[in-house]
């Protein structure tokens, strides 16, 4: 017996056998789909070709929600709105992908970069809030957000 017919066998034990190893190879694929996915959008980052990237890494956050990248995806989705001075949409950007992605390795970051949209947008109530969010919510954040957030809070003078 081949290769093939030893595998797929007959009847209906090989039929669901085939579905399963059919599933985890879609999935491999699916893995690597995603992984090129955020590598293109991190390439056009890297090129500070921000309007690309800023697509491909919505593209991927729309695609892949539940990959373990989908937060940090949306971080960088985020810095591109900011560097391209559209603070609304970075600031919208950022609280969703806080709002949706809570234990993101960017998830601190995030709460900062939406603070610091809102400040360049005049809104320094709701700046604050964001600001307090970040402290009380990820005290560990690193000592560079914490800093940039704690010297943001003292320009904006939250309380």
């Amino acid at each position: 017996m081949g290769i093939m017919g030893g595998f797929l066998g007959t009847g209906m034990k090989s039929a669901r056998g085939f579905a399963m190893a059919l599933a985890l190879l879609s999935g491999t694929a699916a893995l690597a789909g995603a992984t090129e996915d955020y590598n293109a959008a991190y390439a056009a980052l890297e090129q500070k070709n921000y309007v690309t990237a800023g697509q491909l890494f919505q593209k991927f956050a729309q695609n892949y929600p539940t990959d373990s990248r989908a937060g940090t995806a949306v971080y960088w989705w985020g810095e591109t709105a900011y560097v391209q001075l559209d603070f609304t949409s970075a600031a919208t950007i950022y609280m969703n992908g806080y709002q949706k992605y809570p234990q993101s390795p960017k998830a601190a970051n995030m709460l900062l970069g939406a603070g610091l949209s809102l400040a360049k947008l005049g809104k320094t109530k709701e700046a604050c809030t964001a600001f307090a969010m970040l402290s009380s919510q990820y005290p560990n954040a690193t000592g560079l957000v914490t800093r940039l957030a704690a010297a943001e809070k003292s320009r904006l003078n939250c309380r």
